[in-house]
């Protein structure tokens, strides 16, 4: 569940109504249009931003070559993906040391399509988590992720880490590092028009959940000590 009103959801229940009518039946119709209206546009919204995969996709030729013909072909105007801290991402490379190398790269190619970036901070690093991603998952370079610890508990094929962090400051210092490295790179007039999102697990009632909204906060907070104009939100799954 996303914590915005679904634009599309007064089509899918349109749908749902029209497939439950019987294929026989004759439902009469009317449909009143008024031509001495004043006219007012028709937002293209979905062409503010679309969804996909994961980040480590926006680093591929192929991926690149599409964004670019979404834009010139359907006035895309910024693109949202899962993991930019996954571990195949190579950002968190000891304690409050970052390497923003891959991101950076992701970033820069957007930017220079004129796009708006839709940053996910997701998911969690496993040396933030104090865990050990599964067996076959490596680092760019080729190192297992934090090998002798607990297996992390993951998701997708990808296997973006679930867990909270051991230290919640530690995520709000890569939060932090991420926003004030975006601004220093790319300008806060820039940076101020991104959205930064957070996923979280705030509408479930137990101690896990406690953990997610605590994870928001943290993200939140930082956030908005870097830059207080960014457009910050959680998305709640």
């Amino acid at each position: 569940m996303m914590a915005t009103t679904c634009a599309s959801c007064g089509v899918v229940a349109l749908l749902a109504m029209v497939s439950a009518v019987p294929a026989t039946a004759t439902v009469p119709v009317t449909v009143v249009v008024d031509t001495a209206a004043t006219p007012t546009p028709f937002e293209h919204f979905w062409k503010k931003t679309f969804g996909s995969g994961h980040a480590r996709l926006t680093l591929r030729e192929d991926w690149q070559l599409h964004l670019k013909q979404a834009r010139d072909e359907l006035g895309l105007g910024g693109v949202r993906y899962h993991g930019i801290f996954d571990d195949d991402m190579g950002v968190v490379v000891g304690h409050r040391q970052y390497n923003w190398t891959l991101i950076d790269a992701s970033w820069d190619f957007q930017v220079s399509l004129g796009l708006t970036p839709v940053v996910e901070l997701s998911f969690m690093p496993a040396l933030l988590a104090d865990c050990s991603w599964p067996s076959g998952t490596v680092t760019p370079g080729g190192t297992p992720v934090n090998p002798g610890k607990k297996k992390c508990q993951t998701i997708m094929h990808y296997q973006g880490v679930t867990e909270p962090p051991k230290d919640f400051d530690d995520w709000y210092q890569l939060v932090h590092a991420l926003g004030t490295h975006a601004v220093e790179r790319y300008g806060a007039a820039n940076v101020s028009t991104w959205s930064f999102e957070v996923v979280s697990r705030c509408v479930i009632c137990d101690s896990a959940a406690a953990r997610q909204c605590h994870l928001v906060s943290a993200g939140y907070e930082s956030d908005q000590q870097v830059l207080p104009s960014a457009c910050v939100c959680a998305r709640w799954v």
